[in-house]
This record gives structure tokens, sequence and C-alpha cells, in this order.
């Protein structure tokens, strides 16, 4: 349910009418997974992890020396797999109310025996050839410091997905498309939009401009290639963001 607000589920027609989901779930579906997820944020903030997350966030990502980077990853991580944890949870317990409620299938008729019984035997099926080596998982997630500012989190995602360090140009680059995405998604100047890419990870995400920037990079890296170029990462950001400003305006 990639660039969907909990707004557009509360009626069907806007759900339906929503650009930029060419594999969207059916709306009943998506409701349901939208409320199981509500349900578990809710159940997850009384938890001990859910207590700790909301104290990180609320400390403004100025911890004072209080909390250590590997602390705030500790707890964040935390706080995602008890989420996590619950969403599962109340799916697979909703599959078994839903499996229990429904009256078994009647038998089908035995009509294949005779047929099987007059086919000739076939010849043993010759060894298959051994499967090769797995590809390196380049999926798995980097380990990200929430102190560190939202600009080098985006090139450390942008370099382990072009499988090479960024040089000074490309990195000028990644900037150069990030600060003018950004100012498509805020109307706000210059120097406000250098403080939140030059701004901790955990603050700059808690402006909703900067948290649809993040989605569309980790979205346009996912539905990429890995080792493009940094220009065909740029050309997918660029895309992504213009789709969530054109629904906008649509919708309104």
């Amino acid at each position: 349910m990639p660039h969907c607000f909990g707004s557009t589920l509360a009626k069907r027609e806007a759900y339906g009418r929503l650009l930029g989901l060419p594999d969207r779930l059916p709306f009943t579906a998506a409701e349901n997974v939208y409320a199981q997820l509500l349900a578990a944020l809710g159940q997850a903030r009384s938890d001990p992890s859910g207590q700790a997350a909301s104290s990180l966030l609320t400390s403004q990502g100025t911890p004072a020396g209080a909390v250590s980077p590997a602390e705030a990853s500790r707890i964040v991580s935390e706080f995602v797999s008890r989420v996590e944890e619950l969403v599962v949870a109340g799916a697979q317990g909703q599959a078994s109310s839903s499996s229990a409620n429904q009256p078994p299938a009647p038998a089908a008729p035995d009509l294949l025996n005779p047929i099987v019984d007059a086919l000739p035997a076939l010849p043993p099926l010759a060894p298959l050839p051994p499967l090769p080596p797995p590809l390196p998982d380049h999926s798995a997630p980097l380990p990200l410091d929430p102190f560190q500012s939202f600009l080098n989190t985006a090139q450390i995602l942008a370099a382990g997905h072009l499988l090479h360090t960024l040089s000074a140009a490309e990195r000028a680059q990644l900037r150069a498309a990030l600060d003018e995405n950004l100012s498509v998604l805020a109307p706000i100047g210059s120097s406000d939009r250098s403080r939140l890419l030059d701004g901790p990870l955990l603050q700059s995400l808690l402006d909703s401009s900067v948290a649809q920037l993040y989605a569309c990079l980790l979205s346009a890296m996912r539905s990429g290639t890995i080792a493009e170029p940094l220009s065909a990462l740029v050309e997918e950001l660029n895309r992504r963001v213009s789709a969530i400003v054109g629904t906008v305006e649509w919708l309104t």
C-alpha cells in the first residue's frame, strides 16, 4: 500500500481513484490491513518497547548523551519488531477464525483412478542439475544511525543500492535532487530545506514532507535495478514525488 494515506480508506471511491498503485490491494483487504496496523501500533505503544520509542521520539533528537546511537537503533528496532509481531499475530488469528466458521467442503468424487491405472508406466526421471549458488542479498537492511543527518543516510542507502562509494559529484547530484524534490513537497525556503536535509534523521522525519521524500527514495530503490546509474535512481525518485503531488492536487 505505498503512497496510501489513511484518509483514502474512508471511502471506496477515493481509494479506487488513487493513482500510482497499479498493484494495490482490494479495498476491503486494504481496510483490514490498515485496521490491523493501527491496532498493533496502539497495543505496542503500551509495551516497554513502545514506551522507550515514545520517550526517544519526544526527546527531539537531542539526547544530550543520555542515549547512544547504538541504543537508539536498538530501541527503534525492538519497537518495529513488536509492531510486526502484533500485525502477523492479528492476521493469523483472523485467518484461523475465518476458516473455523466455514463449512467443510464436500468430498469430490474419485474419477481419476480408472484413468491413471490405464496409463503406461513412465521411465524414471533423470536427476536434476545442481542449483547455481545464491546471489548476494542486497535487500538486507543497512544499520542506520538515527542521529546522523538525513542527507548522510540517503547517501549511505544510495551507495548500498549502486554497489559503490559515491563520488563527490554523485553526492552533489543526490543532494540537489533531494533539495529539488523537497521544494516540490513543501513550500519552504532554501535555508529551511537545508536545515531538514542536514538535520538528524530521526528529527527530520517528524516533518511530513521529509517523511514522504524518504518513502519515495526507498520505493525508488526497491523498484530499481541493483547497481543502476545514479541518474536512473534520481529519475525514479522524481517520478514518484511527482505522482504524490499530482494525486494530492487531484484529490483537493
